[in-house]
């Protein structure tokens, strides 16, 4: 039998995540887990730890950062994707 099921992947994107301002996302984001949502959070830069609430903590390891810049990691994916894409 195929699961018929819509894909239930969601992902968010923000500047700074998780942060004292990103409260009602990260709550967002416990709830649509809660209820079988695969989410994935995408930040551009790590936030600033002070202040945050202990329940926000655990996100930042599930949380992908842009910034920094992983130097071999960046150039791992350039070399993947000159090699696989080389057209592009």
């Amino acid at each position: 039998m195929t699961d018929n099921s819509p894909n239930k992947s969601i992902g968010y994107i923000t500047q700074s995540f998780p942060g004292l301002t990103t409260t009602f996302i990260y709550r967002e984001v416990f709830a649509l887990r809660n209820s079988g949502f695969d989410v994935t959070t995408f930040s551009i830069r790590n936030p600033d730890v002070t202040g945050l609430s202990e329940e926000s903590r655990g996100l930042m390891d599930s949380t992908h950062y842009a910034l920094p810049l992983q130097p071999a990691r960046f150039l791992w994916a350039h070399i993947k994707a000159t090699i696989t894409s080389p057209i592009k």
